[in-house]
């Protein structure tokens, strides 16, 4: 605002002279070029997002696995690769078999992250439940015979959020709630969050150290990533 009511002074009353005229059309120029540039970059990741979407449209089926996790769980494929897809030949995987698919976008509050957490337009959602829920009884318990609170567990919800980016690989979170899940069937009775505690109950034990040979902090899902880049791409990109 100072530089345009400066040059103000230079021409008729009213009027901009020639180079501030020249330097506000370059100032909007490189505004419309970045703007272009951002739509492009959105278009290319809408396009990532929509290829996926066309496969798993095309491979879907019955949400009706049954199939409990065990401690003979193999998850270097799941913790270790960076594919948006599993690989054909990998089995039918037990953690989390219980899940439903959307596309999303999001709306993050005000923050000073930086990457994704500044916009997340192109996403797919996947809503689950880490242990498979009695789907002739909703309401019924999974492990009636476990010991305190899981014998009562009718829903152990985890939510993952694939996001995509232009020139680079998704972005991932997965947000959990308590380990031995909730009695209530209503999904989004409580929060999740990326960050839980390690304490759990006896019977999951055997789960958890399945993730403590890939990982020392088991239950800490990583930000890094996610706000490193953005959908819209760098300079260099």
């Amino acid at each position: 605002m100072h530089a345009l009511l400066g040059c103000c002074a230079g021409g008729e009353r009213g009027a901009a002279s020639p180079e501030a005229a020249g330097a506000r059309s370059r100032g909007a120029g490189g505004r419309r070029a970045a703007a272009a540039a951002g739509e492009e970059a959105r278009g290319a990741a809408r396009a990532k997002l929509m290829e996926l979407w066309g496969s798993l449209v095309l491979h879907r089926r019955a949400c009706d696995a049954q199939d409990m996790p065990t401690r003979y769980e193999e998850l270097a494929s799941l913790l270790g690769s960076y594919d948006d897809l599993h690989p054909e030949a990998c089995r039918r995987k037990r953690i989390s078999s219980q899940g439903a698919v959307c596309l999303a976008r999001v709306r993050w509050r005000e923050t000073e992250y930086t990457g994704l957490f500044e916009g997340s337009d192109n996403c797919l959602l996947r809503l689950s439940s880490a242990l498979p829920t009695n789907l002739s009884d909703p309401t019924a318990p999974i492990m009636p015979n476990a010991l305190g609170s899981l014998q009562d567990t009718v829903l152990v919800p985890f939510v993952a959020l694939k996001v995509f980016r232009a020139c680079f690989g998704s972005g991932n979170l997965v947000f959990g709630g308590r380990k031995t899940g909730q009695s209530e069937p209503d999904y989004f009775k409580h929060c999740l969050s990326t960050h839980l505690t390690e304490r759990t109950s006896a019977a999951l034990w055997p789960v958890m150290r399945v993730f403590r040979r890939h990982s020392q902090y088991p239950m800490q899902m990583g930000l890094s990533d996610f706000a490193a880049v953005g959908q819209d791409p760098l300079p260099s990109c």
